[in-house]
């Protein structure tokens, strides 16, 4: 059984649309296409797509609402990642509305590839619970699970923000966290991680590798609660 994944491009501009198409075309993927979102949904109903990249400026319809269909449709729909020349929308925005990356153009192919390749990478359970390599340690603890959105935590099927009352570490941090909730639907989130956003009040972290009980709890929290946010915003 063949294991190529498939891809659907979603430009009004053809000639961005043909040249991306070239690009995975030669990593071996199955390329399909479309000029805007309405376009796309009729392209995602007809077919299995594993991931999809679309501008959001488009007539006949935009990348932000593709996005909320795609999640409507199904919350556990594959990697959706956005690319955009304008502030249409925030980076925290674009995750909670489910999006798992959002690039700025201008671009490079090799930057989109590595999100591609991120957005069909599951999480992982670690082989044991010691983090690889030396990373920055993120250690809180509640008496109880702090809630979905909180105003210091909230919780995604790829990710959480975090408040942080100290200096916040930059973008692109490696992590490893260690959030013990007492008790509630999730008791405790161990794992390694990379922070994708941050302000002078919080981070916004996706999650790399969970240990061993942390993974069966958290996709055991993650379908019960079926929430389309990649990670969500607090409230």
């Amino acid at each position: 059984m063949s294991d190529q994944k498939t891809i659907l491009i979603v430009d009004d501009n053809q000639d961005i649309r043909e040249l991306l198409a070239m690009e995975f075309e030669l990593q071996n993927f199955r390329v399909l296409k479309a000029d805007n979102g309405k376009t796309a949904l009729e392209v995602v109903r007809d077919g299995s797509v594993n991931v999809v990249v679309s501008d959001i400026r488009m007539p006949g319809g935009d990348g932000v609402t593709l996005l909320k269909e795609l999640r409507k449709r199904d919350p556990f729909f594959p990697g959706i990642i956005l690319i955009t020349g304008f502030a249409d929308i925030s980076t925290p925005q674009a995750f909670d509305a489910g999006a798992s990356s959002i690039i700025m153009k201008p671009f490079k192919l090799d930057a989109l590839s590595a999100a591609v390749s991120k957005a069909l990478k599951p999480i992982s359970r670690q082989a044991d619970g010691a983090p690889k390599g030396p990373l920055m340690e993120i250690r809180k603890a509640w008496d109880a699970f702090p809630g979905d959105r909180t105003k210091g935590f909230s919780l995604g099927h790829g990710g959480f923000f975090l408040e942080c009352t100290s200096p916040t570490p930059g973008r692109d941090t490696l992590i490893a966290f260690d959030l013990d909730f007492g008790a509630g639907p999730l008791t405790h989130l161990a794992g390694t991680g990379t922070i994708l956003w941050s302000r002078v009040n919080g981070i916004w972290v996706e999650i790399n590798e969970l240990t061993e009980e942390s993974s069966r709890a958290f996709d055991k929290f993650v379908l019960a609660r079926r929430d389309p946010a990649f990670i969500p915003l607090p409230s």
